[in-house]
């Protein structure tokens, strides 16, 4: 075997997933963050979804990597993963959509990826309500290959997998072998981890947490690489951390979406900008979260406070609670809140979110070891920067102090560098 001359950049999250790792890894395959990677790798299964944008349009993958905006990348999907023929078909026509051109002949799926069928989906019903799980079944078609029965098929050999094979001309190979021979030529390789430490099926608060592993060495693991080759570790962090909704898991300094608009309006007001969201709204917003709550007999309508036997108990409105919320305000003002309340990508249902947890971070940290911490949605602790997109924009704003205090306190904290900010959805600068 030749020398050891390639490199490896995993990209995970450091908390309970949406870290906004897919900005990250697209900033990385368009060039903006160093070098390009040859190829690029998911694993894992469809229960998390990665927002990308490119040509200013926002595109969701749940099995591809963000990476395939890189016409010249290699992509994979590692025998880690479970692929559901529907969803594939999906992404690969969004992906040629996207730009304008097929990628089939890019992509290799490991011949060893497991299969993810209607079946395991019904398998995991019931569990988005009892315990905030995606419940698409992603468990489920682990359990279903763990068993070891000679009915189960890998995705190479079910009908649908041959069909969409001759349809779209991607391989189905050992990736582990392509990967570990593209690093032996000195290649970068990029893996892409999905959710967050905190979600960690043994290092997570269990029992929420998800149905693998989330840390860097499952996703070395599940390609087919070895923990010795020579790598780097981005981890993902927000300021504000979320969890999905409903009875999802202890969250320590939750607060209400309401209370983080308020205070984001009232920086904004001392910095002479304009509200993010009209301050009537938010009390519209408000007022229906109350008589929601008083309707279902909640005995608070901030959900942050709920005592968790009430929320194990009517788990079903509170898993719904904020949608059944937007229904009683109206599409038009529900997209106007939507300019700060966040949905989720899988299941579109409001987070849950909190002011960081520096117990559960040094935790990930102590997982994954960072070479370097990603920092976003800054604009939440500091909404004057949203706009934001350079480090020469942050000097011109007037609140470069500001900035580098909450770096300092971040490295303080974890003892790890913060290598990357971003403030909005576009952009990611490089410190």
């Amino acid at each position: 075997m030749s020398a050891r001359t390639g490199k490896i950049t995993t990209v995970v999250g450091g908390q309970a997933g949406s870290e906004s790792k897919g900005l990250i890894v697209e900033k990385i395959a368009k060039g903006e963050l160093g070098e390009k990677p040859a190829a690029h790798v998911r694993t894992g299964s469809e229960n998390a979804g990665h927002s990308l944008y490119y040509k200013n349009k926002k595109y969701v993958t749940q099995l591809l990597p963000v990476g395939f905006i890189d016409e010249e990348a290699i992509l994979c999907l590692g025998a880690g993963m479970y692929i559901r023929a529907e969803l594939l078909e999906r992404e690969l026509k969004m992906a040629e959509g996207a730009l304008g051109k097929p990628i089939g002949s890019r992509l290799i799926i490991d011949y060893q990826a497991g299969v993810h069928t209607e079946k395991h989906t019904k398998g995991e019903s019931g569990m988005h309500e009892r315990m905030g799980s995606t419940a698409h079944g992603c468990g489920e078609a682990s359990i279903d290959k763990m068993r070891r029965g000679f009915e189960y098929s890998s995705f190479c050999n079910t009908p649908e997998g041959q069909e969409l094979k001759h349809k779209y001309g991607f391989q189905f190979g050992d990736v582990s072998e392509v990967l570990n021979k593209l690093y032996d030529q000195g290649k970068t390789l990029l893996l892409e981890g999905t959710q967050g430490a905190a979600l960690d099926l043994f290092h997570g608060y269990y029992p929420y947490v998800t149905s693998r592993s989330t840390i860097a060495a499952n996703w070395f693991a599940e390609a087919g690489l070895s923990p010795s080759l020579e790598n780097q570790v981005i981890m993902v962090c927000r300021t504000m951390p979320i969890r999905v909704a409903g009875n999802s898991g202890p969250m320590f300094g939750e607060i209400e979406w309401v209370d983080l608009a308020k205070d984001i309006n009232e920086k904004r007001k001392k910095a002479g900008m304009v509200p993010l969201v009209d301050p009537v709204l938010v009390a519209n917003f408000e007022m229906a979260c109350r008589d929601l709550a008083a309707t279902h007999g909640l005995s608070t309508w901030r959900l942050s406070e709920l005592p968790e036997g009430e929320r194990k108990l009517k788990g079903t409105q509170v898993v719904n609670f904020h949608k059944q919320v937007f229904e009683r305000l109206g599409a038009e003002p529900t997209a106007e809140l939507r300019k700060l309340l966040e949905l989720t990508t899988v299941t579109v249902k409001l987070r849950r979110i909190a002011h960081p947890d520096w117990v559960q971070l040094r935790k990930a940290v102590q997982l994954n070891r960072p070479s370097k911490i990603a920092l976003t949605f800054l604009n939440y602790i500091l909404p004057e920067v949203i706009d934001c997109n350079t480090w020469e924009d942050i000097k011109k704003s007037g609140h470069v102090r500001k900035v580098k205090a909450i770096i300092k306190k971040w490295e303080s904290e974890l003892g790890v560098k913060v290598g990357f900010i971003s403030a909005n959805k576009n952009s990611v600068i490089s410190l």
